[in-house]
């Protein structure tokens, strides 16, 4: 039911986007906290989403070519300041409170060594990826944490990966759980529009 009622309220801003999307100026004071992407592999398109240290879930579509990628694991402030540049379709919010929650598993999460991900060699030409960031101070860089990635390659972070005697990982799977919960709500939403969209062609 909780779940259920989040979707609510997401749709419900969504729908009242015009009215409630925080302005330009407002959106430079905030950073990215978590993420989703999907990659053709082909095309080099590149689409999702980020959710802001504001709960203001940001929607992008970009060539892969554009994208600044991190290198193991680590990204810098200004790389992912140019990837959150293209995030400029406001899907709806998080609420704060709520946000706080998640955000406080991010750290443990940070701790845990970067890993590569299992590379398959299939006709898949598609990726799925969700990820959280958490700024290390004495790297002076953001830790891009891999959560999951399906497709062509296949990773699910879990408290196993922070080896034995550790409860770093313990988070992983509700945010996983979380992060796609926000994905299939926010397609929702864009399923959504198109009807209103071919409603009002046909007016």
């Amino acid at each position: 039911m909780k779940e259920l009622l989040f979707f609510l309220i997401l749709f419900i801003s969504a729908v009242n986007a015009s009215a409630k999307a925080p302005s330009k100026s407002a959106a430079k004071t905030v950073r990215p906290l978590f993420g989703y992407s999907h990659i053709n592999l082909e095309s080099g398109a590149r689409s999702g989403w980020f959710i802001d240290s504001e709960g203001n879930i940001r929607g992008y579509e970009v060539q892969s070519s554009k994208w600044r990628l991190p290198a193991r694991g680590y990204i810098s402030g200004p790389e992912l300041a140019k990837n959150f540049s293209y995030a400029r379709h406001w899907s709806g919010r998080i609420d704060k409170k709520f946000l706080s929650a998640k955000s406080s598993l991010i750290k443990p999460l940070a701790k845990i060594p970067f890993q590569e991900p299992v590379e398959f060699s299939t006709s898949t030409a598609e990726s799925y990826m969700y990820v959280c960031y958490y700024w290390n101070a004495a790297r002076k860089k953001y830790k891009e944490v891999l959560l999951k990635e399906s497709g062509r390659r296949e990773y699910l972070r879990s408290a196993a990966d922070a080896g034995p005697g550790s409860d770093s990982g313990a988070g992983a799977g509700e945010l996983v759980t979380w992060l796609e919960g926000v994905e299939s709500a926010v397609q929702a939403i864009k399923n959504q529009a198109k009807k209103v969209d071919r409603i009002e062609r046909g007016k």
